[in-house]
């Protein structure tokens, strides 16, 4: 008797567990940049803005767990595709100024985002987490770039995730975030010394670390 009394509380258990736990599809807009190439010289230090941004696709899944004893706390995973990138990217590489016109960078992305409801009577919630991230492909002026050693392209992805959770209803919520990269998308870790053009002197010194993702995203989840 008690062995089925145990059975069955760790059944009732886990429904109710499995209640809180909730799967679905999503889907939506990217608006993508890259930002942060740093150059420094003697007494000047500059940080140029975003890039002009493109427009790109996410789409993919999540699963979420909403806290029963924690009303206010939710957890989400969320596997997605992301078109990211931005146009007339330039950078300095073994002295010299490059630029590519349109890049795009198409990445899997694995964000994991805690959910806090502070608002009981309205359904707007704040988003913080982390997301990691493989550039699968990626195009600089319609040709595509091969994964290869020492390319300045960096294939893997870390990033800092804020944002706004809105629910419509039990199964339609929409999401707004904005994702900033913590490790550099374009990798230059180099120093010069230039005299006008010839670098004999320490005259002016540039040192470029690299060009980071900066992504707007806009989607809408369905739950099954």
């Amino acid at each position: 008797m008690k062995r089925v009394i145990f059975i069955v509380a760790v059944v009732m258990a886990g429904k109710a567990a499995f209640a809180q736990l909730s799967f679905g599809a999503k889907a939506g807009l990217n608006i993508a940049s890259v930002w942060g190439v740093i150059e420094t010289r003697p007494h000047v230090f500059s940080i140029p803005g975003p890039v002009s941004p493109v427009a790109g696709a996410a789409l993919g899944g999540f699963v979420r767990y909403d806290f029963k004893e924690i009303y206010w706390l939710g957890v989400q995973l969320d596997l997605l595709f992301s078109m990211q990138g931005g146009r007339d990217v330039s950078y300095w590489q073994m002295g010299e100024q490059y630029t590519i016109r349109t890049l795009r960078q198409n990445y899997i992305n694995m964000p994991v985002v805690l959910d806090f409801k502070f608002f009981r009577k309205i359904p707007l919630s704040f988003l913080i987490g982390y997301q990691s991230g493989e550039c699968v492909f990626r195009y600089a002026d319609g040709e595509r770039i091969k994964r290869t050693e020492g390319s300045i392209f960096n294939n893997w992805d870390n990033s800092y995730v804020l944002g706004f959770r809105y629910v419509f209803s039990e199964r339609l919520t929409a999401e707004l975030r904005i994702i900033n990269s913590s490790t550099p998308s374009i990798v230059i870790d180099e120093t010069w010394v230039l005299r006008g053009n010839t670098p004999v002197s320490e005259d002016y010194v540039y040192k470029s670390i690299g060009a980071q993702n900066l992504t707007g995203q806009l989607t809408v989840g369905w739950t099954f």
